[in-house]
């Protein structure tokens, strides 16, 4: 399932990549910036998230521990 889904994705992107489509718009050089930074808070919002919940599901069992409370 993950093969179909990742051969799915690269033949999307092959795709998209050499049959480009007219871009009818204007990007100024903020819009790079603010994509980069848009990426790059949620990559971190997702690394803290699942390391709370890695370090929660530990607790319960660690021992001694305060029964898993969050």
């Amino acid at each position: 399932m993950k093969r179909r889904i990742f051969w799915s994705a690269a033949a999307a992107a092959v795709g998209l990549f050499f049959f480009p489509w007219n871009a009818w718009a204007y990007l100024d050089p903020g819009a790079g910036s603010m994509a980069i930074q848009a990426l790059a808070a949620a990559v971190f919002t997702v690394a803290v998230f699942f390391r709370q919940i890695r370090g929660w599901i530990c607790s319960l069992f660690r021992k001694g521990s305060r029964h898993g409370k969050l």
